[in-house]
């Protein structure tokens, strides 16, 4: 048994660049950019500190786990697996007995997926908006993997989406209800350093979930040239980096990728290129899961506010410059700037090292311009307006992309009576699961969470999303729409409220923009059943667009 490293014989550099990948692993989204080790601040900006095993994990304190002990990394876990393979009846196989605890059977879209992925010799990127099954059809891959002699590794970005993988494989490869399939192994997060859960190494015959920063930084768990095996990696989007990107390792004869909207770190899209081919070879998009009824019908409402004169006058300069920079790119490129594809369009760009400077200034305003749109004077006023619906209705779940303004309304909450849990990166595991627990028994009414809840998150109930201060990314919006569309037969009809700043690309009664075509908001209208529009200083017409929604079943 070893012993955990002395930290006072570890470099500073090594040890803080093990906890910028724990960090990256549990906590950061890795959409926007991976910070180097100059980028940390005290706290790592309102994280709680963490101390990391020899592994490179999270210690998690006492309090949430009873002991901490370690392996030694030259252990072989090999003996001690060799002879736990799952009992399979004479006449039965992986698939047959994941497809016979199905309840209904796969949606078209998974077939369709799955039919291409293996046509293009099991090899691509399936994007699929949250809700539509994306989990399951890297659970029946895998065990059609497994018939045919070979392994899977699922890598995952956090600790929540491996247990969520573990849990639900389980539900399908286990023999019977009460026990889990020996099947399955961990590696990362709390497996391999616990000797009460134990790590697996990946090979041919067992399903390992592992969170991506662990298996990167362990080239001694990657596959040989002489195993076949198979890697999903959920959310995929997440691993362009230089650390993460090492998960990719080319002895993985099979390769699945798995996400709501493929959209990596802009120029950074070769990387999938070259290693999963064309992307994504699969879309399956919001107006594709509502006509299926594989997610649920919604409404919108959307509140418009008013924008301060000060900050009016610095939006109308900072938009200025932003349409005279896309007027400039126009002229010397084919780029759009649609919402749909401006993601593609602009990494194109970079990735061709063609008009950085204009692309730079292009991207640091379009920052200045989401900070600028989600004051907390507009969003506040909003809260305090759904206050009473947030009380009346529960099932609430409040987005935002910025840490102060979540804490500047979960106060508003309180004051005004309402039971809410903000959830940000410093609430430890065992909280978020008594909160999301209260939350689907009611006693817990709203959560209100700065990109918490953006992955790998269920919360079935959850009917009613307001999207406070969001930025404009694509991705966000539509996993955060896709958490409120999950469907279930005991929650109302899915509700969405976006406050939008009067006189902004936001607004949907300036001429010309009724359909928000400046604004990634645009996917949420669009696919809606209803859009109504009100004004915030109006409280009677607000009252009268949110009040018909009492009670009102999603079936």
């Amino acid at each position: 048994m070893s012993e955990k490293f002395d930290e006072e014989e570890i470099s500073g550099d090594f040890e803080r660049e093990y906890v910028r990948l724990t960090w990256l692993a549990d906590y950061f989204d890795g959409d926007e950019s991976h910070p180097s080790l100059n980028d940390l601040e005290e706290d790592f900006f309102g994280m709680h500190p963490i101390s990391l095993d020899e592994f490179g994990n999270e210690i998690i304190p006492d309090e949430d786990r009873d002991q901490e002990q370690f392996y030694d990394e030259s252990e072989d876990f090999t003996e001690e697996y060799e002879d736990e393979t799952e009992d399979l009846d004479s006449d039965e196989t992986y698939e047959s007995r994941v497809l016979s605890k199905l309840s209904n059977p796969m949606y078209e879209w998974q077939e369709n997926a799955l039919e291409e992925w293996e046509i293009n010799d099991y090899t691509g990127i399936i994007e699929a908006v949250t809700g539509s099954g994306k989990t399951f059809l890297g659970i029946i891959a895998s065990a059609k993997a497994l018939d045919e002699g070979l392994g899977v590794v699922v890598v995952v970005p956090t600790r929540v989406l491996q247990e969520q993988w573990i849990d639900e494989i389980n539900q399908y490869f286990a023999k019977g209800d009460e026990e889990s399939a020996r099947i399955i192994g961990g590696l990362g997060g709390e497996y391999g350093s616990d000797l009460n859960r134990r790590a697996s190494m990946p090979m041919e015959g067992r399903i390992v979930v592992a969170v991506a920063a662990t298996f990167a930084a362990r080239e001694a768990f990657h596959p040989g040239n002489d195993e076949a095996m198979l890697i999903i990696a959920d959310e995929v989007h997440r691993y362009s980096g230089d650390q993460h990107s090492r998960v990719f390792s080319e002895n993985f004869e099979r390769r699945m990728g798995l996400t709501a909207t493929f959209e990596p770190v802009l120029g950074r899209y070769s990387l999938y290129e070259n290693y999963f081919g064309e992307s994504p070879l699969y879309t399956y998009s919001f107006k594709d899961a509502i006509r299926d009824e594989v997610v649920s019908e919604y409404d919108v409402v959307l509140v418009r506010v008013i924008l301060p004169p000060q900050m009016k006058y610095e939006y109308d300069r900072l938009w200025g410059k932003v349409k005279s920079i896309e007027d400039k790119l126009r002229f010397f490129t084919k780029i759009s700037f649609a919402p749909e594809k401006v993601h593609r369009e602009i990494s194109t760009l970079k990735e061709n090292n063609e008009h950085i400077d204009l692309v730079a200034d292009w991207e640091n305003l379009n920052d200045e311009l989401d900070s600028l749109l989600s004051n907390k004077a507009t969003k506040e006023s909003t809260i305090r307006m759904l206050a009473p619906y947030i009380d009346r209705w529960g099932h609430t779940v409040i987005f935002t992309d910025y840490v102060q303004l979540a804490e500047q309304l979960q106060t508003i909450l309180i004051v005004d009576g309402v039971y809410s849990k903000l959830l940000d990166s410093k609430v430890r595991q065992s909280e978020r699961r008594e909160a999301f627990n209260y939350f689907e028994d009611g006693r817990v009414k709203s959560l209100v969470s700065p990109r918490v809840l953006d992955e790998g998150v269920n919360l079935p109930l959850l009917s009613f999303g307001i999207f406070a201060g969001v930025r404009r990314r694509r991705l966000q919006l539509v996993q955060r729409l896709g958490r409120v569309l999950r469907k279930d037969p005991n929650k109302t009809w899915p509700l969405i409220c976006i406050p939008v700043n009067i006189g902004t690309f936001e607004d949907p009664l300036l001429d010309g923009n009724q359909t928000l075509p400046y604004s990634p908001l645009n996917i949420i209208i669009g696919n809606a059943s209803k859009v109504t529009i009100v004004d915030a200083k109006n409280e009677e017409e607000v009252n009268a667009a949110f009040d018909i929604y009492d009670g009102e079943s999603a079936e």
